[in-house]
């Protein structure tokens, strides 16, 4: 695939947390457009996403941030059931 937009995203917080959430996920989003990785780098969930065109860089940008809004949704959800 030949690139021509990388984007890296840091997510702050409960890194190994997002990454788990993400790690099969990141395994099947591959496509012949766009690819992403997650790592954990210094207490930050880092990913890096590689595209061929701008439309499949927005695509698999809203996929991450869909995903990590769930996520925060969740977390939401957990502390109003602890109080």
């Amino acid at each position: 695939m030949s690139v021509s937009y990388i984007a890296t995203i840091e997510a702050r917080g409960d890194a190994e947390a997002i990454e788990e959430l993400f790690a099969a996920e990141a395994k099947e989003a591959k496509s012949d457009r766009s690819r992403y990785t997650v790592a954990v780098k210094g207490g930050a969930c880092v990913f890096s996403v590689a595209a061929r065109d701008s439309v499949a860089l927005r695509a698999t940008l809203t996929g991450i941030t869909k995903l990590l809004t769930v996520y925060e949704r969740s977390k939401g959800i957990e502390a109003d059931d602890d109080g």
